[in-house]
């Protein structure tokens, strides 16, 4: 009887010291800044497009200034963004627009059709297949958007509205 109290005794301090230093340890790390920061490239893309067949990745983003914009279709602002993107196409400077949400194919299509992005050449949309863009920026409102200069190196990240006049002028100030 004496032997398993000693053993129970001693299996407690060990379960609440290593706790202790875990909490210690933990106190004094730093975090970590969110993936974007630490790496101002562009994020890995995957994207599967509208005709639910062809992968769309960071490797095809062509050699120009870059607006990634991750966005829901039933998201009000990103609404707004797209009757924006499509009213302002024919200002639009040479700049790729990847847009990139987690929604299914059909209501992107959806959504692309309902806002005539079809009609905006810079524009490809893609369902982000593996979830890779919001942790990597920690995304917590939408749209987000992160503009890259031509180099592919990070300009700014933007949640919530900003004006595609704003975003366009940033990547003329910044983009090249």
């Amino acid at each position: 009887m004496v032997p398993r109290f000693f053993l129970a005794v001693f299996a407690f301090l060990l379960l609440t010291g290593s706790a202790g230093a875990q909490s210690d340890s933990a106190a004094t790390q730093q975090p970590l800044e969110p993936p974007y920061k630490r790496f101002p490239g562009l994020p890995p893309i995957d994207l599967l497009l509208i005709d639910s067949s062809t992968v769309f990745t960071t490797e095809q983003v062509k050699k120009k200034p870059v607006l990634l914009m991750v966005f829901d279709p039933n998201c009000h602002h990103c609404q707004m963004t797209a009757e924006e993107l499509y009213n302002e196409r024919a200002k639009l400077p040479d700049v790729q627009i990847v847009m990139a949400t987690m929604e299914t194919v059909s209501r992107m299509r959806a959504f692309r059709e309902k806002y005539h992005l079809e009609a905006v050449p810079q524009v490809l949309l893609g369902k982000d297949r593996f979830y890779l863009l919001p942790p990597f920026f920690n995304i917590s409102h939408l749209p987000f958007m992160a503009l890259y200069n031509k180099k592919h190196e990070l300009i700014g990240t933007f949640e919530g509205s900003l004006s595609i006049p704003k975003a366009m002028e940033l990547l003329a100030a910044k983009g090249n």
